[in-house]
């Protein structure tokens, strides 16, 4: 009964404080902005490419309601940020590290 006790012991460490070591050692990024038009003013629905330049992979999103992106999990390298919405000219960020 004791063996079974330290066994499941030891595995519930690993899967507790393993995971978080392995977690430690991830390299991703996240990018997040505003989009606002020529006054100022926030713009909700824009739609949001962020493409990596190196491999072509691309990632979308939506802006909220205050106007507000979140692109998460990332790998490392250069990216390309676009926004666009019918009836505004597109907006292109490049060199987003």
């Amino acid at each position: 009964m004791t063996t079974k006790r330290i066994q499941l012991a030891s595995i519930l460490w690993m899967v507790f404080f393993g995971s978080s070591v392995l977690w430690g050692q991830m390299t991703t990024a996240t990018i997040t902005g505003v989009a606002k038009d020529s006054s100022g003013a926030v713009m909700p629905g824009v739609a949001i490419t962020v493409k990596n330049v190196d491999t072509g992979a691309a990632r979308t999103a939506s802006t909220n309601q205050r106007g507000q992106y979140i692109v998460t999990n990332l790998g490392p390298g250069k990216y390309e940020v676009e926004a666009t919405l019918s009836g505004f000219q597109t907006a292109r960020q490049t060199g987003v590290l």
